[in-house]
């Protein structure tokens, strides 16, 4: 009997244990329900959101029936309309951007652990995950745009060194939205920054509260063991208002276990799409309110842009089917065309005489205007000289200053570039900088690999300001910016 009992007891315990381990990972406030992150690609709406029970539990099987969500106040969830599924189990990646302090007030451990917990991230992103890194300190730096090749990622990683005297954190996470602000069929709807610093913040022009417009998905921030207590705090207020996390770092198996934290807290989020044709992408800001009728209300709300990737219908087609249901509109065509076949030309010999007793007029002005006019002396014209740095290939280190010519730099492996570079990636007349009045316009010229800006593909042609980094081929090169002398 006694035998038999402690087998029962046995049982219960194991039952029990079994029960805690079935349990998530991460517990949020009881009774709590908050949108993550909304992405609009009109028609379709797609919603992630995360509520817990009153034991302060994940919901694992919310009541779909109990879901209302409105759009600027009107109602667009239907019975035949939406579709509510976990995140784990939803055929979708996630793009994570992770921001790396690389200022020297965390050189030596810090940084260490910083390139452990990246690397841990980049170790278990599933196959449709993708990654960006992003370096902060005196200046930032897109080291590697979204990717999913984890081999490329980790050398990249292993390659951060802590020498920056200033940490732009502010400005480095407003380049991070920026970023991810794209409607990019390649890259994962779900979006999640990771922000790995000790939380200080030195040059960056802007504060905690000029970002709070700008947050429209969460930030996750892991701050470092030697962060001191007002820096961290600006890190945890980051993640509270973005509805992220803050993770505080004390040793390498903290930093091991960042990641694994941040993933499971994403995936036992949920998933809310609806289609609705109620409303035209017309970028307008819009607020999304998601509410759950159950023992109480709860509701969460979201500002959103209308956007969408579909491409409209083209102007010339839908004058065309407006003309076709016009009959009348084709015979007053009719008529216009006739008179215009009468009218032009007459009006075109017209217009061709004026033109010639006009110019053969100011001919004869610019004769007697020159008669008049004392020998002047020329004066040395100003040429502005671009300067570059190379940061990496071949030329490693070197700066290159080059004047432009007829207001365009050629840039390639040709030996007539003005900006010659020897790298095999680089194709013979890679890319063209123009000026036109104060800016410069980098163009790429047709290349084999491409041109790219601070790890945007350039497509046709972009704005380059002081500090930017361009990517030809395997070479990357900042621009300085312009100096003038004279010719």
């Amino acid at each position: 009997m006694e035998r038999k009992n402690i087998i029962i007891l046995f049982l219960c315990i194991l039952t029990f244990c079994q029960i805690l381990s079935a349990q998530p990972e991460i517990y949020l406030p009881f009774s709590s329900f908050e949108i993550d992150q909304v992405f609009v690609d009109l028609p379709e709406i797609s919603i992630y959101f995360w509520c817990t029970d009153y034991a302060g539990g994940m919901i694992r099987n919310p009541d779909a029936s109990k879901f209302k969500v409105t759009l600027n106040g009107k109602s667009i969830l239907k019975k035949d309309n939406y579709e509510l599924e976990q995140f784990r189990i939803v055929d979708e990646g996630v793009a994570y951007t992770i921001l790396i302090d690389v200022s020297k007030s965390v050189a030596g451990k810090d940084i260490e652990n910083a390139k452990i917990a990246a690397l841990g991230l980049v170790e278990n992103m599933r196959e449709k995950d993708k990654a960006m890194i992003i370096l902060f300190g005196d200046w930032i730096e897109v080291l590697v745009p979204f990717s999913n090749n984890k081999h490329f990622l980790k050398n990249k990683i292993n390659s951060i060194q802590a020498k920056a005297n200033n940490t732009k954190l502010f400005k480095g996470i407003e380049t991070a939205f920026k970023q991810n602000n794209t409607l990019d069929k390649k890259i994962p709807k779900r979006k999640a920054i990771i922000v790995i610093s000790d939380g200080k913040d030195e040059g960056s022009g802007i504060t905690l509260d000029d970002l709070k417009e700008q947050i429209t998905f969460p930030v996750y921030s892991i701050g470092f063991r030697e962060g001191k207590k007002e820096f961290i705090e600006s890190l945890k207020r980051i993640s509270e208002i973005s509805g992220g996390q803050y993770i505080h770092l004390t040793n390498i198996e903290d930093a091991k276990w960042a990641y694994e934290k941040i993933a499971n807290f994403i995936e036992n989020q949920w998933l809310l799409r609806v289609e609705t044709k109620l409303f035209n992408p017309d970028r307008s800001i819009g607020e999304i309110e998601l509410i759950y009728e159950d023992q109480v209300i709860l509701s969460s709300k979201k500002n959103v842009r209308l956007v969408s990737s579909a491409l409209p219908v083209p102007f010339f087609k839908k004058a065309i089917r407006y003309i076709t249901e016009h009959p009348i509109i084709i015979v007053f065509i009719f008529v216009l065309l006739i008179a215009i076949s009468v009218i032009l030309p007459l009006y075109l010999r017209k217009k061709k005489k004026l033109k010639k007793t006009v110019e053969e007029g100011e001919k004869r002005e610019d004769v007697r205007e020159k008669e008049k006019e004392p020998t002047k002396i020329s004066k040395p014209k100003t040429t502005g000289i671009l300067n570059f740095i190379i940061l990496e290939g071949k030329e490693k280190g070197l700066r290159k200053s080059i004047p432009v010519k007829d207001k365009t730099l050629k840039i390639g492996a040709d030996k007539l570039s003005d900006l010659l570079l020897d790298d095999p990636g680089v194709s013979s007349e890679h890319a063209l900088i123009h000026q036109e009045k104060d800016y410069f316009y980098i163009q790429d010229n047709n290349s084999k690999n491409g041109t790219y800006v601070n790890g945007i593909k350039v497509k046709k042609i972009k704005r380059i300001e002081e500090g930017d980094v361009i990517i030809v081929g395997g070479t990357k090169i900042r621009f300085s910016g312009e100096s003038n002398k004279h010719e």
